[in-house]
Formats: C-alpha cells, structure tokens, sequence
C-alpha cells in the first residue's frame, strides 16, 4: 500500500525536513492513514445481535434495517443506546447507508398443457 502526504500534512506531521523523518514518525502516518481499512464492519455477521445486551437489541437490529432512531426513542434513550452499543462497534448516530426497495410480488401458476391439435409426432423417428 502506497500513501501520499501533501506539504501541509507534512508539515502537520513534522515531516517537512529531512531531519525530522523517523521511522516512527513514518509508521505513524502510516497507521493513520490506513486505519480505515483495518476497521472491519460487522454489522452483516448473521450474530451480531446474540453479542448485544439484551435491552440494546432491538435499538440495533431497527438501525440495521435502515431505521432512523431519533424519530422513534427520546434523545436520552437514544444516547444511551448509543454510547452501549458503540462499544460493540455499532454507531447508530450516523445513518445506516441502506435503501429499502418496494417489494413487488408476481404470482405465476404453473399447470400441464396439452399438445396443440396442429402438432404431429411422428413415431417412426
């Protein structure tokens, strides 16, 4: 993985001279950087919810399915569900990116037919 930092993070970082690199200082960058893609979402595992404090739960599975919980609970439950189930990696502060699709359902009766009048079969082949 490559990172590239611009003169003013250089400087933010206090890598803008060469004597100020270290291998830390590189290292932390690094890790800074590339956080993002060591953070793993968790929030498709099928069990997710078994790991949550029972009274968490339904706050949690109502974000997984797309629900904005600030139109459902009071601010004070809100927070506080919030602030447990930040513990198990689960922001529901931010709005989950879902979209829920209109379910259309199409009915089709399968029943035997029988050959039309106009067709042959020819036994002989």
């Amino acid at each position: 993985m490559e990172v590239e930092l611009k003169r003013r993070e250089l400087q933010r970082l206090g890598l803008n001279h060469l004597g100020d690199v270290t291998d830390e200082k590189l290292a932390a960058a690094f890790e800074d950087e590339t956080a993002f893609l060591r953070k793993v979402d968790r929030s498709d595992e099928p069990d997710i919810l078994a790991e949550l404090p029972a009274g968490s739960r339904v706050y949690a599975a109502a974000w997984l399915k797309g629900q904005d919980l600030r139109q459902l609970v009071s601010r004070r439950t809100f927070f506080r569900h919030a602030r447990v189930l930040k513990g198990f990696d689960i922001d529901i502060t931010q709005p989950r990116n879902i979209h829920n699709f209109p379910v259309k359902v199409r009915v089709v009766d399968l029943c035997p037919l029988s050959a039309p009048d106009w067709y042959e079969w020819d036994e002989a082949a």
